[in-house]
């Protein structure tokens, strides 16, 4: 604590009483200024300023000296001095604090000299640091408001923290960017792309917006190709139903539709085996039985196979063993014989002999007069009516050949051969109009002749007259009758009236 020197000042004076008498006495002030207390001369000590206090005391001159005390009392003080700083701060005790502190005090002087005693009471705020990560597509602009296009690790920039602080800020910029590609597909007949659209025809502008691994956009253009699938076909058709062996036959197929870079494929004996051929037909050299096969094949599918079975006839030339009268008929008693000879038109049995056994397709024909003639029959067997000696033929024929012929000869008696009609000159004609009837076809053996009739054939009383012809004038629509032998033939006239 500061002190303030004492000094008094006495004054000495003189004055005169009312007797005349004159006496010396003296006054004086004594000015203290202190700080906090002050014990005065008078032995007591003062916390305040006081101005009225007095002490006697005795001067030089043995009078009394009467002090009065003029005390100035000032209070030391004491304050707080409340700092916020960045990181670090140096105070006025020239120590330079890092943290904060509210216990370091510094002793200064007031105005008035008393100690005046400050408290620090510090904040530090730390300024701060961060990594401003980022990624984006092509640009960015960042808080410095620069824009950036390529990845940035380097770049900073300073802002304030909530205590007003530096807050220092470094970016880690990766710029990633768009791309773009093309799905390159092949499919058949249709596609369901990754825009969920079903393309039935080839496509290459398509497009559709994915995210890459950057997260940016990727456009995907879309390069289809479409291609067809075969469809089955229905059958083979073959140029001949009848093949000889060592004969070319034209197979085709019958039927579906080649898809892309497809061709019908043939093949021998199995499906998928031997290939013979490619294309929509194929000629073949027929050896032997063989079932032949097609199907398409492609860049799509294979499709399934249709199969024909072609079988060969041989060229057979074997001759028959023989012909033989097998049986006649014998028309008064219904019976059959075998005899040699025969009344015209008896139906006559013929049957041809071979040992051995017919390939497929191979039978007997039978043919009459000659063997280059029109078959008239085929089988073993043949009924015949010869009207006259003739002479059967008979060979085993087929598709691919033929054998010699056998004959035997039919010998016919001497017989009549019934007529196939009986012509009329006019018909339909009015009463008592006469037309002439006449015999057709037909022959007489020896001694026969032709009977004519009216209404009824064989009663006598309806009998007209023998010839070959008869001139009839029926007043009425009339039946006629021709006989011969067995024969009979009848002819109806009609008369108008």
């Amino acid at each position: 604590m500061r002190k303030k020197s004492i000094f008094i000042l006495i004054v000495l004076f003189c004055f005169y009483n009312k007797n005349g008498y004159s006496q010396c006495e003296n006054t004086g002030l004594d000015t203290q200024v202190h700080c906090e207390t002050y014990t005065w001369i008078d032995g007591n000590t003062y916390t305040a300023s006081d101005n009225t206090t007095t002490w006697t005391l005795t001067n030089v001159a043995g009078c009394d000296s009467v002090v009065t005390l003029d005390l100035t009392i000032n209070n030391s003080d004491s304050s707080v001095d409340v700092l916020t700083a960045c990181d670090s701060l140096t105070w006025i005790d020239g120590i330079t604090y890092t943290s904060s502190n509210t216990t370091a005090s510094d002793t200064l002087q007031t105005i008035a000299g008393c100690d005046s005693i400050v408290t620090l009471d510090l904040t530090i705020n730390n300024s701060a640091s961060s990594i401003d990560v980022l990624v984006a597509c092509d640009s960015l602009t960042w808080i410095d408001g620069i824009t950036y296009t390529s990845s940035n690790n380097t770049a900073s920039d300073t802002l304030q923290t909530i205590a007003g602080c530096d807050s220092i800020v470094t970016l880690n910029l990766t710029v990633n960017y768009p791309n773009s590609g093309t799905d390159t597909i092949i499919a058949c007949d249709s596609y369901t792309w990754i825009d969920g659209v079903t393309y039935t025809s080839s496509n290459n502008s398509a497009t559709h917006t994915l995210t890459n691994v950057g997260g940016c956009d990727s456009l995907v253009t879309l390069y289809l190709q479409i291609k067809i699938s075969s469809l089955n076909p229905t059958g083979i058709s073959s140029s001949d139903s009848i093949i000889c062996q060592n004969t070319e036959v034209i197979l085709v197929v019958n039927g579906g539709a080649l898809g892309t870079n497809s061709q019908w494929v043939w093949f021998d004996d199995i499906c998928g085996g031997n290939i013979i051929g490619n294309g929509d037909s194929i000629n073949v050299n027929q050896i032997s039985n063989t079932n032949y096969f097609v199907r398409a094949e492609g860049d799509c599918n294979n499709t399934i196979c249709k199969d024909i079975t072609i079988r060969n006839f041989p060229f057979y030339i074997d001759q028959l063993d023989s012909i033989s009268i097998d049986s006649t008929f014998n028309s008064i008693d219904s019976t059959w014989s075998i005899i040699d000879t025969v009344c015209p038109e008896s139906a006559v049995k013929l049957f041809a002999h071979y040992s051995g056994s017919f390939p497929a397709g191979y039978s007997i024909s039978w043919y009459e007069n000659s063997c280059s003639s029109s078959s008239i029959h085929s089988g073993n067997f043949i009924t015949v009516y010869p009207d006259s000696t003739t002479t059967y033929f008979a060979r085993i024929l087929g598709p691919c050949g033929a054998s010699l012929c056998r004959q035997i000869t039919i010998v016919t008696k001497d017989g009549s051969i019934s007529p196939i009609g009986i012509q009329s000159s006019s018909n339909n004609f009015c009463t008592g109009g006469t037309t002439t009837l006449t015999v057709q076809g037909g022959q007489l053996e020896t001694g026969a002749y032709w009977s004519w009739y009216e209404s009824s054939c064989g009663v006598s009383s309806n009998f007209i007259i023998n010839g070959a012809s008869v001139s009839v004038t029926p007043s009425s629509t009339t039946t006629y009758f021709e006989e011969l032998m067995v024969a009979l033939v009848v002819l109806p006239l009609v008369v108008k009236y």
